[in-house]
Formats: C-alpha cells, structure tokens, sequence
C-alpha cells in the first residue's frame, strides 16, 4: 500500500464546500482546505521544483491512500456533472465497442450526455443488498449505476444482484496518475447490462464473418452427406490391442480388455468403410484420420480417436473421441470474427459426430459435452446416442480380427 507522503493529492473541500484542483488553490488565498474522504485538514503546496503541487495532510493521519482515490473519483465526477449542468456543457459516458471478437475494439459505439436530464447521487441504494457509488436517474425513469474500482473488482454477490436488477451498470478502474481525466467524461472499463453495442466497422466485419461462416458450413455438410460406406472390400487397418497410455498406467499402454475389443474393431471397420486410414499402425494404430478435399480455404483433417484418453482408460470408456486438424478443444458461445477456424471446428465436430452415429460408431459423450455449439444464434445441444457398433458390422470380419488376437484371454 502507498504511504501518505507519496500520494501527491490533486484535490481538496474548501472550506465553501467546493472541490478544488491544487492549481485553483492560489486563486483562493484565506480559505482552509480538507480531504476528501477523512474531512482532515489539509494544506496546499504550490511552492515546489522536484515534485507537482499538490495537497497533503496537515498531521500525521491514518488515512488510507485507497479509500481516498476512491472518494476523489467520485468527487471529481460529481463536481464535474453539476459543473456541465451549470454551464449547459455536455459530459459524456463513453462505452469502447463491445464486439463478438476476443480482444475489445478501440472504437467508441455509444456515447451518453449525462448533463442531459440526468441527476446523480452518490452512495445510495436503488439495488437491494448493494451500496452504489454513483448513481444517474434521467427524467425518463431511465437509471445508470457507476461504480469506482482501484483495489479490487464487484464482490461476487454485488455482480448477482446487479445482473439480476437489469439496470446498466458501469464499472470504471482508476488510478492517481488518471484520477483527474474524470472531470472531462466517464470512459467504462466494463458494463453490465447494457446489451452489446458495436461500432460500425466491427458490425461490419461481423456480418462478412458470418457470411464466410454460412458459406463454409455448407461446404462441410456437403462432405458429410457424400461420405459413404463402402462394404465391397475388407476394411484397411492393423488390428490394435493397446490402447493409449493412462496416468493409471504410468505411461505404460494399457491393454484392451476382449469385451471391449468388439465394439473398438467395429468402431474402425465403419471408420475405413467410410474413407479414413490409420494415422501410424506402429505409433498410433487407434487414430483414424480422413481429410476434407474441397479445402474450405484450408485442408481440414477429421481425427477419430479410438484410443481412450490418458485420465479415462478405453476399458472405460468406449466411445469414439472427435476433432479436427483446426486444433480447438474449448466450448463456443459467439461466433468470433479473428477465430474463424475456432467456430469451424466446433460446427465441424459437432456435424461430424452426427454423421458418425447415424453410422453406427460409437461417440463419446464427454468429448461431445466439450462443444456446445451456437449456430448461428441458437443453442444446439448435440446429445450422443447409445449405439452398438457391433450390429452395423459384418460379423465375419469382426470375427476374423478378433481370432487375430494374440491377448484374446486377457480381460
């Protein structure tokens, strides 16, 4: 925490009840200054070379730095609503860009003149269980809840209760150094419940996003529904019996239980029916990869992986594990306009994993529960079904394969 001799305060009362910069103090000889957040004494110090003039306690006081940042903050916003009021003088909140892209936009997309109709308070209540900074009510019924942050962010119930009220919330940071830039406007660092505002060329981009996305998309169903099961020739793959490595296992290949081989065998024999090849029989022998040709304005490779996964053994969970050469493993809510593979991906696995079942393999669910999907507004809930590959098979190459195995008395 900052000592009280470093804090060089930019702000004072005077003794009329007015907030004073520390450059209008030598304007107003004879009159007593005090703090804003203790209402301690304070002088000023004009007469400085090394350091800014500045105000500082007249005693040595217990006066947290923090708590009077915070108080000048909104002091300063106060003073300097009243201020434009009385001048007839606008003094803007200014929300930057909210857009569906990761990194927030620079631009500004809504500017409000809170010296129009707006009247503020400070320190009230309108939200119950909370305690607001400052809060504008417009002559419309219209309410806004500024609240000032330096040390710490909303309190988790604070954040609840705000949501759930529906009033527009703006949070704004604030520091010494930038204290002062209050008196010309309110710039938010985030906002609550205003809805999402974009500037035009953010809209702009969107909306061309969405039309690539549209146009992809429909590449991918294509692909998919051409996709065919061809069942004139033996399935093309190097029988597996090792799965991948568990942590149970400590590195070591975990063997595949026979109860478990039957649906993995069928598993891979509806896979190469279908065009896919085995990644490396000697490396990877359980990955399966097929490759899209119509290139999407890239060449995307689908991975089944029949292996398990290194926290859940393949004894455990049978399932088929489904992604993309695209590389993203997260959830997607929004299209995002400079992560256009990213959506892809999701909207690829998800139309992949219902192609694969409608086929007969067996998906797993919890890499389906890792790809909620929007598309391009609504929430699509891709829920796997209980399948058994084993009946979509012909039952003498099942057969063949397993009397291939050399571990057939294991499990």
């Amino acid at each position: 925490m900052a000592q009280i001799a470093e804090i060089l305060y930019p702000v004072a009362f005077n003794d009329l009840g007015d907030l004073v910069k520390i450059e209008d103090a030598l304007r107003q000889r004879g009159l007593r200054y005090s703090c804003v957040h203790c209402s301690d004494r304070m002088s000023a110090v004009v007469r400085v070379t090394r350091r800014k003039p500045h105000f500082r306690h007249t005693k040595s006081l217990i006066c947290d730095p923090d708590s009077v940042l915070h108080s000048t903050a909104i002091e300063i916003i106060r003073n300097a609503h009243n201020t434009a009021q009385s001048a007839n003088s606008p003094y803007l909140l200014t929300r930057p860009c909210e857009h569906y892209d990761v990194k927030r936009c620079s631009n500004n997309s809504t500017e409000i003149d809170l010296a129009d109709g707006w009247e503020s308070k400070t320190e009230k209540s309108i939200v119950e269980g909370t305690r607001s900074d400052l809060i504008f009510s417009h002559v419309d019924g219209r309410q806004i809840i500024i609240e000032v942050v330096n040390t710490h962010s909303m309190e988790p119930e604070t954040e609840t209760a705000y949501r759930k009220s529906g009033i527009p919330v703006v949070v704004v940071q604030i520091k010494w150094e930038t204290v002062e830039t209050l008196g010309q406007g309110i710039r938010s660092d985030e906002s609550r419940n205003f809805g999402s505002d974009e500037c035009d060329e953010c809209k702009n981009k969107r909306f061309k996003a969405q039309e690539i996305l549209e146009r992809r998309c429909k590449i991918v169903d294509q692909e998919l529904a051409e996709m065919r099961r061809q069942r004139h020739f033996r399935p093309k793959f190097q029988p597996f019996y090792e799965a991948r490595p568990t942590i149970q296992s400590l590195g070591k290949p975990t063997r595949i239980f026979l109860k478990t081989q039957r649906k993995v065998f069928a598993n891979a024999i509806i896979l190469t029916e279908l065009g896919f090849v085995q990644s490396n029989p000697d490396e990877k022998p359980w990955l399966f990869v097929k490759t899209i040709h119509r290139s999407i304005e890239a060449i995307v490779k689908l991975y089944a992986d029949l292996g398990g996964s290194f926290g859940i053994p393949i004894y455990e969970d049978m399932g088929t594990r489904l992604y993309t050469s695209l590389e993203f493993g997260g959830p997607l809510k929004v299209p995002y306009l400079n992560d256009v593979n990213a959506y892809m991906n999701g909207y690829i696995v998800w139309k992949f994993g219902e192609r694969m079942q409608s086929e007969g393999v067996q998906v797993s669910t919890s890499v389906c529960r890792e790809y909620p999907f929007q598309y391009p507004y609504e929430m699509i809930d891709f829920e796997p079904i209980d399948v058994n590959p084993v009946r979509r098979v012909d039952s003498r190459i099942l057969g063949s394969m397993l009397e291939r195995n050399l571990y057939s008395g294991s499990g």
